[in-house]
């Protein structure tokens, strides 16, 4: 990606981002109002009417829509973060076997730990939703079973790195890498991979809010990623995250 596609790919996001929380926002107002309603008519109804249990449904329904655009919101806005100090390595030991129950039939999950990997500041509930959402996309993308792998090193940014999706300084950065052997992906699925509910074909990987709440997470927390991928390849998530004990090599 040249810094001029990477400059028009974080205006994209950025845009998108902001339509997203607007959206969501309005969204909610409506969601309150018909929460309301419902308690209205659930207060003039006799206890054992049976028009409650509609009205039950009816506010299930808007909860979890309400929860929807409580996601759309942290897409489209920075995330407030509970950042912690956090060893990548050990969090990964203690998250495997949680990971593992994700898989679908016939995909195994492989840990290869680097040496000397700095602690990182991050949620580490963030950390894990993150994790779940690739080793879910991964899973779709190898419906005949295949291998996870994920890996962490000690790594530096170079100024203006060319490779990285989200502008980041340069310095000192743990690096998450997170590869499967599925279909891969094209270029133009790609290129819109972290758009809110983009869906290049049905299932394919970015459908939903994971990828986009991934995005945002590490915007949040000052890191990037990089991603490489082709038809039949598999695919390769490179994560960048600040070293906790600065950026200097």
């Amino acid at each position: 990606m040249s810094p001029r596609e990477r400059q028009f790919q974080a205006e994209k996001m950025d845009a998108l981002a902001r339509l997203a929380a607007t959206v969501a926002h309005e969204f909610n107002n409506q969601l309150m109002a018909i929460m309301g309603y419902c308690e209205i008519a659930a207060s003039s109804l006799d206890p054992e009417a049976p028009l409650r249990a509609d009205l039950r449904q009816i506010r299930e329904v808007v909860l979890r829509a309400a929860a929807l655009a409580g996601q759309l919101l942290a897409v489209g806005r920075r995330p407030a973060l509970r950042l912690r100090q956090l060893n990548l390595n050990e969090f990964l030991r203690e998250a495997e076997p949680k990971l593992t129950a994700l898989l679908a039939p016939g995909v195994e999950l492989g840990l290869s730990l680097g040496a000397r990997v700095p602690d990182i500041r991050i949620g580490p509930g963030r950390l894990f939703d993150l994790l779940a959402t690739l080793v879910r996309n991964a899973c779709d993308a190898m419906p005949g079973g295949g291998r996870i792998a994920i890996s962490t090193s000690q790594t530096g940014l170079e100024p203006d790195s060319s490779r990285v999706w989200i502008p980041a300084p340069p310095g000192r950065y743990a690096r998450l890498d997170f590869r499967d052997t599925g279909r891969g992906m094209e270029e133009n699925v790609l290129r819109r991979l972290f758009e809110p509910y983009f869906a290049g074909k049905p299932r394919a990987p970015g459908a939903g809010l994971g990828l986009a709440a991934a995005h945002a997470l590490l915007q949040a927390v000052g890191g990037t990623l990089a991603v490489e991928s082709r038809p039949g390849a598999g695919a390769l998530f490179e994560l960048y995250f600040p070293s906790a004990g600065g950026q200097k090599l």
